[in-house]
């Protein structure tokens, strides 16, 4: 009974890898992706999170934290921050355990271990164009969440000052935040970021708060769009929060979360996008790959077929070009409103065009809507009394004027 019961077990799992593999998945057992950084047994520990910008950026940053830490941590309902100035390291070991529910945040780290992380922090700097967003990066190769170091730490947002402009950032994920309270691992070569934004009292953003997540997203797409030769590259925005390659493959999602301290709103974006990762769905560049493949073009000289190449992109441009769109966006957005981005935002969004229906999953329920709405145009009518009050009224009115 025991062997039968694990045969029917395997079976199952061939059955489900088959049904995801011929959607374009791909998926393994735990213990077939052992050394491979799939599988649950070779997934990495967690690592320090490090304080990666400018000097006058760090001093900030440690003088405003400092005050509200007790014994060096900052707690939190969900996750507690410790700050930490400098962590001693093996050579060749820049991935050092952390808690599940505690950040280890290194506010010096060793130039020895900056070089060994997976993110050039200098590349990302060199092409960051802002006055503000992103200017002050706190880095993790392995995390749990990036946007449960904000959102489950208020304290600790809530004491970054905006000229920090803080953003979070992972190379891996254990556990990733996304609608619904759904839970993501995210495997290298994926972009995964939160941004906790101070939302001004008083603001059109302020008055408007869901339009987040469609200037997120926007900003995602046109981040790539308008980079020379990637116009006409068929990304777009999956109406409220999604990022698609055609209306086929989804590359990405955007999570805001925002709540309110006292006169203080903060809106905390997270963001996950497949930049480079093969697996287990497709990545932006494996679409760029595609798409160039596609478009080849035929060579006047020779009939040659030359493929209208594309450089696959990486996580530190794509990073910095996407605040770029975002600060921009949401600068113009508190001056303009809706104006500012409606043309670039149905530029880029996936439904123009489409027939859409609406339709009820109770039928007893969409009778009862229906019965309401004839009720309560009925009850809009004038009785008959109304009705000679105002003919009477109007009749009046038409000899007075005469």
């Amino acid at each position: 009974e025991v062997m039968e019961s694990r045969k029917n077990v395997q079976k199952r799992r061939e059955f489900v890898k088959a049904v995801l593999a011929s959607v374009g998945l791909w998926c393994e057992a735990d213990n077939e992706g052992e050394g491979r950084g799939m599988g649950k047994k070779a997934f990495p520990p967690l690592s320090h999170t490090y304080l990666l910008c400018s000097q006058q950026n760090r001093l900030c940053f440690v003088k405003h934290v400092t005050p509200v830490t007790k014994d060096s941590v900052i707690r939190g309902a969900e996750a507690d921050v410790e700050i930490v100035d400098l962590v001693p390291t093996v050579e060749g070991t820049p991935v050092d355990p952390a808690t599940p529910t505690s950040y280890s945040l290194v506010t010096r780290p060793q130039e020895s271990v900056v070089a060994c992380l997976s993110f050039d922090s200098k590349k990302y700097y060199d092409c960051l164009q802002t006055n503000v967003m992103g200017r002050t990066l706190l880095y993790t190769e392995v995390i749990t969440s990036t946007q449960t170091m904000f959102t489950g730490n208020v304290a600790f947002a809530n004491v970054l000052p905006d000229s920090l402009g803080v953003i979070s950032v992972a190379a891996q994920q254990t556990r990733g935040k996304g609608r619904g309270g759904n839970a993501w691992i995210s495997p290298k070569g994926s972009l995964m970021f939160s941004l906790p934004l101070r939302v001004s009292p008083g603001s059109i953003l302020h008055g408007n708060l869901p339009i987040l997540q469609h200037i997120v997203a926007l900003a995602v797409v046109s981040s790539v769009r308008s980079l020379p030769g990637y116009k006409d590259l068929p990304l777009c925005i999956k109406w409220p929060n999604d990022i698609y390659f055609r209306d086929r493959v989804k590359l990405g999602g955007i999570l805001v979360t925002t709540y309110s301290l006292g006169h203080k709103t903060i809106a905390v974006i997270g963001c996950g996008i497949n930049v480079s990762n093969a697996r287990p769905t497709m990545s932006l560049n494996d679409c760029i790959a595609i798409y160039g493949r596609e478009t080849q073009t035929t060579s006047s000289v020779g009939g040659d077929a030359r493929a209208h190449s594309l450089d696959p992109l990486s996580l530190e441009r794509m990073l910095a070009n996407l605040l770029n769109r975002l600060e921009s966006y949401i600068t113009r957005y508190n001056v303009q409103g809706f104006d500012a981005i409606e043309k670039d935002y149905y530029k880029y969004w996936m439904h123009s065009g489409t027939t859409v229906r609406l339709a009820s999953r109770c039928k007893d329920r969409e009778e009862g809507i229906r019965r309401r709405h004839a009720r309560e145009k009925e009850e809009e009518k004038p009785s008959p009394a109304e009705e000679e009050e105002e003919e009477a009224v109007a009749t009046t009115a038409s000899n007075a004027s005469a």
